[in-house]
């Protein structure tokens, strides 16, 4: 959940209008599931292998599994690759309403 939280509040960071940040926040998150879905096909996946299976780790749908297991070992890569990408989403929307003149 944190690296959505961390993608909505970046995104919705771009815009000054309310409903225009809500409406980037909701297309973001529609875009994360669906990419994910889509990247962890396999009908996608046999056209382009390691294209595919390289964008799969940018999803947070990719990182859903490993969470469920049992030894921390296993779900300390997931966690931490989840983790990362909500920091980074929330610092790139951060950056950009930083930059912006009042």
């Amino acid at each position: 959940g944190f690296t959505f939280l961390g993608a909505t509040l970046g995104i919705s960071q771009l815009s000054r209008s309310v409903n225009a940040s809500r409406a980037l926040a909701l297309l973001a998150l529609i875009g994360l599931g669906i990419g994910g879905a889509l990247t962890s096909a396999p009908q996608i996946q046999e056209y382009a292998p390691v294209l595919i299976s390289s964008l799969n780790p940018l999803f947070p749908n990719a990182h859903r599994l490993d969470l469920w297991r049992p030894d921390l070992i296993s779900r300390l890569p997931a966690t931490t690759m989840l983790l990362a990408m909500g920091v980074t989403f929330f610092a790139m929307g951060h950056m950009v309403m930083m930059r912006r003149d009042a």
